[in-house]
């Protein structure tokens, strides 16, 4: 009887140190947002340096009306995270897997062997 009751308190202590340890962590540590999670504008520069490219190549996409920008109180026109991925995704080339006259099909190394 006596090593059940051990055994009960020290799951007790344990159970507690454990609590305190994740308080602890928590506030020494608190969690940083996603990047999927965080909702920000970025200007002209940071937008086209986040697609690869110049701000002027940026600018002509937003004149011609494929690119969405926000423009608050008649400001300069930034970017949504969001808007800059969708644009991107759109342009998406997939890879080829067969010969279809504009891309070579892929070939995996046990293709190679046979």
């Amino acid at each position: 009887m006596v090593g059940a009751e051990v055994e009960r308190l020290l799951d007790q202590l344990a159970a507690a140190v454990a609590e305190r340890v994740v308080a602890t962590l928590a506030a020494e540590h608190p969690p940083t947002p996603r990047a999927e999670d965080e909702w920000r504008l970025v200007d002209e520069t940071t937008a086209a340096g986040l697609l690869g490219r110049s701000p002027r190549w940026l600018r002509e996409r937003r004149k011609r009306g494929t690119l969405s920008y926000v423009r608050l109180d008649g400001g300069r026109p930034m970017y949504r995270l969001e808007d800059l991925k969708a644009f991107a995704a759109a342009k998406l080339v997939p890879a080829a897997t067969e010969v279809d006259g504009r891309h070579l099909r892929a070939v995996d190394d046990d293709e190679r062997r046979s």
